[in-house]
């Protein structure tokens, strides 16, 4: 799992990927958008793919919206319509992707842990 960046220019790099993917992104996904490009700058390694999109659908997500999230996130500026479109069978489970896979509690905690200091906290209290 790589680190969230640290260095000025890593920063810097990643808020202008940020701003370049607000275009594409709806305004009520605009902060999941920011918090997942922070804690995953480079892409969501296939390891956390599930339990990104789990921790996503338990914060009561539709699989519409973790579909677009997810999209505009691996595909870095815009969506991508098979990126969407493979994103949204994962997320609603017509693939199987569903909690059987998520069988480590400590890759589901060092997620969630990647995710705090990328606005996590406040994130999950706007959404439940």
């Amino acid at each position: 799992m790589s680190e969230v960046p640290h260095s000025d220019d890593d920063r810097e790099r990643l808020f202008a990927l940020i701003d370049e993917g607000r275009k594409f992104v709806p305004e009520y996904l605009r902060d999941t958008y920011a918090m997942l490009m922070c804690a995953f700058p480079d892409t969501i390694p296939e390891e956390d793919y599930a339990y990104v999109l789990y921790i996503l659908r338990e914060r009561g997500m539709s699989d519409r919206s973790i579909g677009k999230v997810i999209a505009a996130v691996q595909s870095k500026v815009d969506f991508v319509d098979e990126a969407y479109y493979d994103t949204y069978i994962d997320a609603s489970g017509d693939a199987p992707l569903a909690e059987e896979q998520i069988h480590d509690p400590q890759r589901l905690f060092g997620i969630t842990r990647r995710l705090i200091p990328c606005g996590f906290s406040e994130w999950f209290q706007l959404s439940t």
